[in-house]
């Protein structure tokens, strides 16, 4: 299986030209890669995973003026839906597009998904369950396991402390120092519409595990540029 991942890549133009022709014999096709020096290349891709994009984020910023509700019904305060509209659009522009979301049943990250669903193209596919409110890493993990091979970009929406927990294990050793800075951000809190980007490469979700996946990304909505 080819490895994907959603950003384009650039193919040289003598490569295009060559598979202009039709009916190559695959020893020709292997003879012309190998003479090219992309043999290795080709190889690697064909025994490699696919990569799986997860998007964790925490909820946005909640209204506490009515201190009557119970937890599970507290609603986004303006501030909340402002910041959830400015990291989809930062998603968006970045190319960090989900092809599901799921999130809490809770009415504050229900809300931050609502807001944030119109600003894809295409807008995913959305599932909200009880099991994911207030839930601790295990059961985050699990969640992400049960998803389908056909979704390659997931967005699970959730709530600290589960969530930003669960980004710290899942975060890998092994890294280059953009990562290392991204996981010291991630390590000195998890606040409020709060995007964690990575990468696995992987048969499919059930494979995603502690210490395997790449972090590519750590936004806050503090940090944004004043475009967003």
């Amino acid at each position: 299986m080819i490895a994907r991942v959603g950003r384009s890549v650039r193919v040289p133009s003598r490569i295009r030209q060559a598979f202009v022709v039709k009916h190559l014999e695959p020893r020709i096709i292997l003879l012309a890669l190998s003479a090219l020096s992309l043999l290795p290349s080709v190889f690697q891709l064909l025994c490699a995973g696919n990569v799986l994009r997860l998007f964790l984020l925490r909820h946005a910023k909640t209204d506490w003026g009515n201190k009557s509700l119970d937890d599970h019904d507290r609603p986004l305060s303006p501030r909340g839906i402002t910041a959830a509209q400015r990291i989809a659009i930062y998603m968006r522009v970045q190319k960090y597009l989900p092809d599901l979301a799921k999130c809490s049943s809770s009415r504050r990250t229900r809300e931050t998904l609502e807001q944030m669903v119109p600003v894809f193209e295409p807008p995913p596919e959305t599932h909200c369950s009880r099991s994911l409110y207030l839930a601790q890493p295990k059961t985050l993990l699990s969640e992400i396991r049960q998803t389908s091979d056909s979704c390659l970009a997931l967005l699970l929406v959730g709530h600290n402390p589960g969530i930003g927990a669960l980004a710290l294990a899942l975060a890998a050793l092994r890294e280059d120092q953009e990562e290392k800075t991204h996981k010291e951000r991630l390590a000195e809190k998890f606040p409020t519409a709060c995007l964690a980007v990575f990468e696995f490469t992987a048969k499919d979700w059930r494979e995603v595990k502690p210490l395997s996946a790449r972090l590519v990304d750590y936004m806050r909505v503090k940090d944004l540029p004043p475009t967003y």
